[in-house]
């Protein structure tokens, strides 16, 4: 072999090892930059237990209050999504009070903090995909909804939000949703959606 083919071969080699150093380092800036995201998540739903486990407005019906519930009361801003410019989802969110625990569920964008222990420093994330009205998986997600016809309610809510939005657009204070169903109309389905395991902090 000649010097010319030599360096031809020592150029293509160094041209490859510098492809896959470009390729591993924009992988660990990539993956950390997912990380923050989550961290991000997590940061945001432990702001959010803060900001609703001492007021006297939540959790009098319902063991469960809504990021939408907490941002008419004032309680909180909205929740940028750290995956997308939109904020996170004010009736997918919530905290569930189940004494002595909070547990806060986000929904930001595709991903889903599902049901975190805010006691604890362990959590998930998951992938998520839209509702749908079939099963296609034994591993889905699962809800169950409600919605009416003609009553100020757009679209299907769970039970505790589909009652609060009853009550703010038609300015009621029924307490459930046997209420609700006395004066209107009440339908209600199961929701599935596909649901993967992103990210885990033990």
């Amino acid at each position: 072999m000649n010097k010319k083919g030599f360096g031809k071969f020592e150029s293509l080699t160094m041209l490859v090892v510098i492809i896959a150093l470009l390729a591993g380092g924009l992988y660990l800036i990539l993956g950390m930059s997912d990380k923050t995201k989550f961290e991000t998540v997590n940061k945001s739903s432990l702001n959010f237990v803060d900001a609703v486990q001492g007021s006297d407005e939540a959790f009098l019906t319902y063991r469960t209050y809504y990021l939408g519930q907490a941002i008419d009361e004032q309680l909180i801003k909205k929740i940028s999504s750290p995956f997308s410019k939109e904020d996170c989802d004010i009736y997918e969110s919530k905290v569930d009070y189940e004494s002595p625990n909070y547990f806060v569920t986000l929904k930001c964008g595709d991903y889903l903090m599902k049901a975190r222990n805010s006691k604890e420093s362990s959590y998930k994330i998951y992938k998520v995909g839209e509702w749908k009205d079939t099963k296609e998986s034994e591993n889905d997600d699962q809800r169950t909804v409600y919605s009416c016809d003609n009553c100020g309610v757009d679209g299907y809510y769970e039970e505790a939000a589909f009652v609060y939005l009853y009550n703010k657009n038609n300015s009621k204070s029924l307490n459930y949703l046997d209420d609700v169903k006395k004066e209107a109309t009440v339908t209600s389905k199961e929701q599935f959606r596909s649901m993967e395991l992103a990210y885990e902090k033990k």
